[in-house]
C-alpha cells in the first residue's frame, strides 16, 4: 500500500464515470480566455482561489498565466490540507487507525455483498492490488485505494498534481504556506459515512472504474479551459444517488472553510486559496457561497 501517503488526496470522479461520460457528450460552453480561477479584490488585498485537481501528469503543465500570475502576486498559500501533512510518514498510522472498524460487520468483506465483494476482488487485481489485506478495514478505505491506484495507473499521480507543483513552488519561494484543515479532519469526514453510504462508494468505484480512462482526458481540459458550466455538470454527475457523500465531503467542509476564507479578506497580505475544483461548483460550492454574502467573485 505505497500509496497510503496520497488515498486523502484521491478524486472522487470515478463514482459515476457512466454519466460523466453522458455529461461530456454535451457540447460545452466557449471559455476558452478563463480558468479556474477567481479573485475576490477587497480594499487591502487580493484573495485568489483555484479549483485544483489533485492528480495530474506532467505533461498537463505548464499552468494558465493567470494562475502563475496569481501565484506571483500572492505571498500566502493556502490548501486543504498543508502538504507537508501528505508526505509525514506518520500519515500510513493516521490512516491505518482511522480505517479500523469498530464493528466486525463494518469491515469491508462483511459490509459487501457477495456478488459486489467478487467485482471488487477483480477490480483491485486489474490494479495490482490484493483485497485480501482490505479486510480488516472500512470499505471507503478499500474504494479511495483503488481510485488512487487506478488513477496511477493511468499515469496521474498526487506528485504531479497541483498542490504538489504549487507547494513546491512555495517552498523556492518563500511564501507562508497553511491548511483549512488537517489530516485528521479529513479522515472523520470519510469515517463517519454510514455503513450503506460507504458500500455505495465502493459498488460505484468498482463498476466503474474502467471508464475513468474515457473520461480523464477531457475533464482535464474542462478544467483548463474554466469551463464552469460543463464542470459542474461532471460534478454533479459524480455523485448521483451518493448525496450523503456530497454532503459530507463538499458541502459540511465548504461551510466549515467560509469563516477561515472570509478572514483572509480582512488581511493586508495576498493570498491564493487551492482546493479541489469539485468544492467551488454547484449551489454549495464556495463560489456560490461567497457571492450570497455579498462578494464580488470574479472568474479569472
Amino acid at each position: 500500500m505505497k500509496f497510503m501517503q496520497h488515498f486523502a488526496k484521491a478524486t472522487l470522479c470515478s463514482m459515476a464515470a457512466i454519466a460523466l461520460q453522458a455529461a461530456l457528450s454535451q457540447p460545452s460552453s466557449s471559455q476558452t480566455e478563463k480558468t479556474f480561477l477567481w479573485e475576490i479584490e477587497t480594499l487591502t488585498n487580493s484573495v485568489y482561489l483555484l479549483g485544483s485537481i489533485h492528480f495530474l501528469r506532467p505533461t498537463d503543465y505548464p499552468l494558465s498565466p493567470a494562475v502563475q500570475a496569481a501565484f506571483d502576486d500572492a505571498e500566502n498559500l493556502v490548501f486543504e490540507v498543508h502538504p507537508a501533512e501528505m508526505t509525514d510518514p506518520g500519515l500510513a498510522v493516521k490512516f491505518l487507525q482511522g480505517a479500523a472498524p469498530e464493528r466486525s460487520d463494518e469491515s469491508l468483506q462483511n459490509a459487501l455483498t457477495s456478488e459486489v465483494y467478487a467485482q471488487a476482488r477483480d477490480a483491485a487485481s486489474g490494479v495490482g492490488l490484493s483485497i485480501e489485506p482490505f479486510n480488516q478495514f472500512e470499505p471507503w478505505f478499500f474504494a479511495i485505494t483503488l481510485s488512487a491506484q487506478k488513477l496511477v495507473q493511468l499515469g496521474f499521480t498526487p506528485d504531479s498534481g497541483v498542490e504538489m507543483y504549487l507547494y513546491n513552488q512555495a517552498l523556492n519561494s518563500g511564501k507562508g504556506v497553511s491548511g483549512l484543515e488537517t489530516v485528521t479532519e479529513q479522515l472523520s469526514f470519510l469515517d463517519n459515512l454510514s455503513p450503506a453510504a460507504q458500500r455505495d462508494f465502493v459498488t460505484q468505484t468498482v463498476q466503474e472504474l474502467e471508464l475513468l480512462g474515457t473520461v480523464l482526458d477531457p475533464m482535464v481540459q474542462s478544467w483548463k479551459a474554466g469551463d464552469v458550466e460543463q464542470f459542474e455538470d461532471l460534478t454533479e454527475a459524480s455523485f448521483s444517488g451518493a448525496s450523503e457523500i456530497q454532503d459530507r465531503l463538499l458541502t459540511q467542509r465548504n461551510h466549515n472553510w467560509m469563516p477561515q476564507i472570509e478572514s483572509l479578506l480582512n488581511q493586508t497580505d495576498d493570498y491564493l486559496v487551492v482546493v479541489g475544483s469539485a468544492h467551488m461548483v454547484t449551489d454549495s460550492g464556495l463560489i456560490n457561497l461567497l457571492e450570497a454574502k455579498g462578494y464580488s467573485v470574479q472568474q479569472r
